[in-house]
């Protein structure tokens, strides 16, 4: 029984699992995009006041590192699943 809708629901699975992995991508890069921001915002920080640290600013830099690779990591999932 379950074979049979493994078969008769396999594209509509597959369909589904793409557009979470969209979907994920889409939060993750969104996330690197704040995390963008927050660069900005620590850079001008340090710049007017080169005692605020460079610990902040490059743990946005690293922040907003990881969720790019994994935003375009999962879209590049997405697209190989056919």
């Amino acid at each position: 029984m379950i074979e049979k809708l493994k078969i008769a629901f396999h594209e509509t699975f597959l369909s589904l699992r793409r557009f979470f992995l969209e979907v994920l991508a889409l939060f993750f890069v969104s996330l690197a995009v704040i995390g963008i921001a927050s660069i900005v915002d620590e850079y001008r920080k340090y710049a007017s006041v080169p005692d605020a640290g460079i610990w902040r600013l490059s743990m946005s830099t690293l922040f907003a590192s990881i969720m790019l690779i994994s935003g375009l990591h999962t879209f590049w999932r997405a697209r190989k699943l056919r």
